[in-house]
Parts: structure tokens; C-alpha cells; sequence
């Protein structure tokens, strides 16, 4: 699930929010040419890594196990959490300002977020 929200789930809504202006006026089958580009693709990702979420709730330890991330002395997880819940605030603001010059750095989005789940997911590894 973190997978399906850190990446493919902000991206969308960055991309749809962000990239509207990028073949405007070009449509294909009647929608506009960067709605038929990511959203199936972003979609389609985020529904398949959505539905394997109960199988990751079934094999789940239990809230008392010694292994569960968030008993960590140092608090990782919320700082990394805190770090990607900046990240996207940044962008979000940055992006806004972008979007008035005309310029676009989804590529850049995209890794910020990479990042955040990369750090995430060693934290989960390591605990």
C-alpha cells in the first residue's frame, strides 16, 4: 500500500492537477490527450497494488510482535512520514508557482517520492 499512495497515487493527482495545459486541445476518443495518457496507466496501477492489500493485512504480524516498525526507539517512522508529507506540501507550493512560468519537473516529483518510499521501505527492513 505504501507503494500504491507514495507513488502512483500523488503522482496522479499531481499530473492531473499540473499537466492539463500540456496538448491543449488535442483530444483522443473525445478526452483531452494528457487525461488518456496518465490516467489509465496511473489508475490501473494504483487498483492492482489497492487489491493486494488484503493479502499484505492477512499475513500482518500482530500489534504486540517485537518486529512492528513503529516500536523503534528513534522514531524513523515518523520522520520519514514527516519528511514525505513535507515533500509533497513543497512540491505542491513549488509546482503551483511552476505552473504560472510554464514549466514542468514531474520527473522530479516522481523521485522525491521514490526516495521517501525508498527510505521507508529499508526502515521497515532493518527494524
Amino acid at each position: 500500500m505504501l507503494v500504491a499512495w507514495m507513488s502512483a497515487g500523488s503522482l496522479g493527482m499531481m499530473v492531473a492537477r499540473f499537466n492539463k495545459k500540456l496538448g491543449k486541445g488535442r483530444t483522443m476518443c473525445g478526452k483531452e490527450l494528457w487525461f488518456v495518457g496518465a490516467h489509465p496507466v496511473l489508475g490501473c496501477l494504483l487498483m492492482i497494488l489497492s487489491l493486494l492489500q488484503p493479502l499484505g493485512a492477512v499475513l500482518r504480524c500482530g500489534p504486540q510482535h517485537p518486529r512492528l516498525i513503529d516500536s523503534s526507539q528513534n522514531q524513523w517512522l515518523l520522520k520519514v512520514m514527516g519528511g514525505f508529507v513535507g515533500w509533497e506540501a513543497l512540491y505542491f507550493l513549488l509546482s503551483d508557482l511552476d505552473l504560472r512560468w510554464n514549466q514542468n519537473n514531474d520527473g522530479l516529483f516522481l523521485l522525491g517520492n521514490l526516495a521517501f518510499l525508498v527510505a521507508l521501505l529499508v526502515g521497515i527492513g532493518m527494524s
